[in-house]
């Protein structure tokens, strides 16, 4: 999928590939999603958090959940880039 020039796909179960670079996603049912120092733990796990992202992108509602989670990830991407 494709939002605001950045691309967010699900690799696998505990894994999504963003702009290129993976973040990895820890299944937890308590939280649909949660920021972790170097993953993020959503729900369903990678395919449960893009599901998440799709839907609010297509109604067009909770964009700043969206926002927020692809902060995140560039902030866990660029982070793993530099450890």
């Amino acid at each position: 999928m494709e939002y605001k020039n950045n691309t967010i796909n699900a690799v696998n179960d505990n894994c999504i590939e963003f702009n290129n670079k993976r973040v990895r996603v820890i299944d937890n049912r308590e939280y649909t999603y949660k920021f972790n120092k170097a993953s993020i733990s959503a729900q369903g796990g990678a395919n449960g958090l893009v599901e998440f992202i799709s839907r609010c992108i297509a109604d067009d509602f909770g964009l700043v959940w969206v926002e927020a989670i692809i902060g995140h990830m560039e902030k866990v991407a660029k982070e793993a880039l530099e450890g």
